[in-house]
């Protein structure tokens, strides 16, 4: 039910204006019947370049209609700048045709917000 590719925005509440950061995940059922997921977000190399930041993810189900969510390592590139590793507790929100997955986040960095991820498709 959650595996695709979902995108969203990372609102960050505690900075003015509000910023709005792409998030995207790819979440993959596996054979054991659990996820394996990646999130995908812009970042900054050493030589101050734009880049994407791949980041491995983990996860918990603490109900059928919640999924708790957290970034554990980055994988790509390696050499990437301020990697905030992210946490999200989401609720998994049905309606018509649609799931989406909208909640709050925190960061190890002190940046916190709301969420919200629709999967592409």
């Amino acid at each position: 039910m959650l595996d695709g590719e979902w995108k969203g925005y990372l609102i960050s509440d505690n900075v003015w204006p509000k910023h709005e950061e792409l998030i995207k995940l790819h979440i993959r059922l596996v054979k054991d019947s659990t996820y394996q997921i990646f999130s995908y977000c812009k970042g900054v190399n050493r030589n101050w370049e734009d880049t994407v930041v791949i980041a491995k993810v983990i996860y918990n189900r603490p109900s059928s209609d919640s999924l708790n969510l957290e970034e554990i390592e980055v994988i790509k590139p390696k050499e990437a700048l301020n990697n905030c590793l992210i946490k999200m507790k989401l609720k998994i929100l049905r309606s018509d045709n649609e799931v989406s997955l909208s909640g709050k986040w925190n960061s190890d960095c002190s940046n916190f917000g709301s969420v919200t991820l629709k999967r592409k498709g």
